[in-house]
């Protein structure tokens, strides 16, 4: 299953500072919500994330266009699933254990 929610919109820079800003207490707190007008999706960030900043900019075509730059980033991580069968006992030692 696949579920997925995408947002592109034009912000101020002080809105996507505040945007960025809730991320990242979000993924400290263990819980990513993103949400849109119709849907939302919540992620359980894991202990460990895979991340890639791509920056890039390019020159307007002439003198008249301003000079094109963008930011990616782009965060991946695997949810552990948990074991369904309880885990058995397991110990090493060199002493027997007393059956009762």
């Amino acid at each position: 299953m696949k579920n997925e929610i995408k947002v592109k919109k034009v912000m101020e820079l002080d809105e996507i500072c505040t945007a960025l800003e809730d991320l990242a207490k979000s993924i400290r707190a263990g819980k990513v919500c993103i949400e849109n007008e119709k849907e939302y999706i919540t992620l359980n960030p894991a202990e460990q994330i895979s991340i890639e900043f791509k920056a890039a900019q390019k020159k307007g075509k002439d003198k008249q266009e301003k000079e094109k730059q963008k930011l990616i980033i782009e965060m991946k991580w695997r949810q552990i699933i948990p074991e369904t069968e309880p885990i058995s006992m397991f110990k090493i030692s060199s002493e027997e254990p007393a059956m009762a």
